[in-house]
This record gives C-alpha cells, sequence and structure tokens, in this order.
C-alpha cells in the first residue's frame, strides 16, 4: 500500500491562469489517474495544463510523466486511502479555487504569492514524486498590474 512520503507547504508566485489549470489538473489526476487509473485518459486530460504539471509533478512535468507517477501512486493506495486523499485534495481545490475567484474579483493583481499545503508521493520505482494540494494555505502577497508587491486588501 503507498503511503505520502512527504507533506509540507510550499509558497508559489502564480498567475490566475495557472491557478486555474493547477486546480483542473489535480481535479483531474484524482478522477482519471487515482480512481479510473488510467494513463491514457489522463494523459489526454493533461494535455491542456502543461504550465500548471510542474506544480503536481516536478521530476517529470509532462503529460505523460504526471499521468504514469499518478497511476503508479494509484495502484499502490487502497479505497480508504484513495478516499482519504480525495478529501484532503477537495479540501485543496476548494482553497485553490478561492484563490482563484479571488484574482477575478480583483483584476488589478496579475500575480499572486501563495503558500499551500500537500502530500506529496514517490512511484513505485521512487523517482517521481506526485504532490496534492491538500488545505487551504495562505495568501502571502499580491501583485500589481504593471506595479509592485502589496499586502492582500
Amino acid at each position: 500500500m503507498a503511503s505520502p512520503s512527504r507533506e509540507g507547504t510550499v509558497k508559489v508566485i502564480i498567475s490566475k491562469d495557472n491557478l486555474y489549470k493547477l486546480e483542473r489538473a489535480q481535479r483531474e489526476s484524482m478522477i482519471k489517474g487515482i480512481y479510473d487509473e488510467n494513463e491514457n485518459t489522463l494523459e489526454t486530460a493533461l494535455g491542456g495544463f502543461l504550465t500548471a504539471l510542474g506544480f503536481i509533478c516536478a521530476d517529470a512535468p509532462t503529460p505523460v510523466g504526471v499521468a504514469i507517477g499518478v497511476v503508479a501512486v494509484a495502484v499502490g493506495l487502497n479505497e480508504s486511502s484513495k478516499d482519504i486523499l480525495n478529501d484532503l485534495s477537495n479540501s485543496g481545490l476548494n482553497w485553490v479555487r478561492s484563490q482563484y475567484d479571488y484574482m477575478y474579483d480583483h483584476p488589478q493583481y496579475d500575480l499572486i504569492e501563495i503558500t499551500y499545503p500537500y502530500l506529496e508521493y514517490y512511484n513505485v520505482n521512487g523517482s517521481k514524486e506526485i504532490r496534492f494540494v491538500t488545505g487551504k494555505g495562505i495568501l502571502n502577497r499580491v501583485h500589481v498590474a504593471g506595479g509592485g508587491w502589496i499586502s492582500p486588501a
């Protein structure tokens, strides 16, 4: 049975577009990779989100690399572990969506700096890290388009 190899937090600077791509890539990874265990459909689903794949898989940020890594993790999880990961992932996805909404509601900001929690798994050969945003993070600061960084409103 697979278990998280590491949990922690990471600080990133991200655009509104990449927030959407991060959310979508994680959602597709959960549905098509963790539950369906289908590398081909996951690879196809991730094809449009190349810029966000580095948030999910640092070793191989390509649709093929992420699909292989996610399905390898899925094979090692029992149903109870998949359900726990799904609950944690949904919590993270809800928070990512709230950050997207914040940027949508404040079009004067082109970037935000966020810190979020994650669970990280290694695939069966130990080479690919797969990360899932797993909860509420922190909005550290926002970047005004054409200006500088400020505290969030």
